[in-house]
């Protein structure tokens, strides 16, 4: 019944109602069951992931209206569940429960959108009249976040590293790409010496484990973009059309920086996106090269590249 009324609630486009709804469903479920059973893990987290799509689907006017999305009840309440249901299951489960590399992965991804929302709204001049005072104190407050969500999310990624390495049987295939998803948060983070070195050690695992070569450099995605981790709650919309693509040359180290980007061909010629696209290459983070088990060092990269209109 309840869940019903949430999804007539957000068909018609009232967030809000839908919203209450689904808080009670989540207290009727935990009356139900009790809040640190194993049988409300599942509530806890569909009340979490429902707290952070609430929270990314908030519109623009009262983002600018109120100016504290980062301190948003939603994101509190996703990330306290997401904390609760992971030591229920620790507690119950000893690893075993896939939903926990999901949901550390998911808190990663918490801890991501908080701090780049927080450098979006530092960007908003001081209303101070000692406004280097003001931007003073908003640097230490940015890069006191900054430590504090990159340890919360490299955290999260070695914890479901552990639980991937405690299977009976491990898959080393799956715990490569949990290796190398924390390689990508260490890159992000602009900690690249160490992503090498984490980037390395999935290549030693896939190695060790006789994996074949095509299978390795399909794990390590090698010369790829790295992907933030808040595109765990984003969803293509299935009307989208690509209105073209660019076909672009790049240099890239072996830390993942792209250097001399050039435009080889694209659908339109369009200058404004090619442009664009440049200026994306130079600022994005990439994966190093790797061939025959080793880093490639200023390797010429060539990629296709989709965009809308």
């Amino acid at each position: 019944m309840f869940r019903s009324l949430v999804n007539t609630h957000v068909e018609a486009g009232d967030l809000e109602s839908a919203h209450l709804y689904q808080e009670a469903l989540l207290n009727l479920e935990m009356r139900a069951y009790g809040k640190d059973s194993l049988q409300f893990v599942s509530s806890r987290l569909e009340w979490a992931d429902w707290n952070m799509n609430h929270y990314l689907t908030l519109s623009a006017e009262e983002t600018s209206r109120t100016g504290r999305k980062i301190e948003d009840p939603r994101v509190v309440a996703a990330y306290d569940n997401y904390v609760a249901a992971l030591e229920i299951m620790q507690n119950n489960s000893r690893y075993a429960d896939q939903r926990m590399i999901t949901t550390e992965r998911k808190l990663a991804a918490l801890n991501f959108i908080v701090n780049r929302k927080m450098h979006d709204l530092s960007r908003t001049p001081a209303a101070s009249t000692n406004w280097q005072a003001a931007v003073q104190a908003q640097q230490q407050k940015l890069e006191q976040a900054d430590a504090a969500h990159f340890f919360n999310g490299s955290s999260a990624f070695k914890r479901a590293i552990v639980y991937s390495s405690s299977s009976p049987q491990p898959d080393y295939d799956f715990i490569a790409q949990r290796m190398m998803e924390l390689g990508d948060w260490y890159l992000l983070f602009d900690r690249r010496a160490a992503a090498i070195d984490i980037y390395s050690n999935a290549l030693e695992v896939l190695t060790a484990a006789n994996i074949p070569e095509k299978e390795i450099n399909r794990i390590l995605s090698p010369g790829l973009p790295v992907q933030t981790p808040d595109l765990t709650w984003q969803q293509p919309a299935e009307s989208d059309q690509y209105a073209g693509f660019i076909d672009v040359e790049f240099e890239l180290s072996r830390y993942g920086v792209a250097s001399n980007p050039q435009i080889l061909s694209s659908t339109e010629q369009d200058t404004r996106i090619e442009k664009e696209l440049i200026r994306t290459i130079r600022k994005c983070k990439f994966r190093p090269m790797i061939a025959d088990g080793t880093l490639l060092d200023n390797e010429k990269v060539k990629l296709r590249y989709y965009y809308t209109l």
